[in-house]
């Protein structure tokens, strides 16, 4: 198995906080199953702040879209270099 690269085991990490170890990929995204949903809502409900947080993070992390101006313009000025985080 190929190694992951920082973010990809920071999804892992969220995906087992959530109960999906198991699976690959995103957290985000679904598939439109409720109950699914549901399920993780629960699984947020109880967890401790600060993982709820991590998962918040990650999600939000998932959601930018990458090469966008704003995104470019944050990270210059936060002084970030994420090459290695992809």
């Amino acid at each position: 198995m190929a190694e992951l690269s920082v973010f990809g085991e920071k999804q892992r990490e969220v995906l087992t906080l959530l109960g999906s170890a198991d699976e690959d990929g995103p957290v985000t995204g679904g598939n439109g199953d409720e109950f699914a949903l549901a399920s993780v809502f629960a699984r947020l409900l109880a967890l401790p702040d600060d993982d709820v947080l991590r998962v918040l993070a990650l999600v939000r992390a998932e959601t930018l879209r990458a090469g966008s101006a704003i995104v470019e313009a944050l990270g210059n000025h936060l002084g970030l270099d994420m090459r290695g985080h992809w």
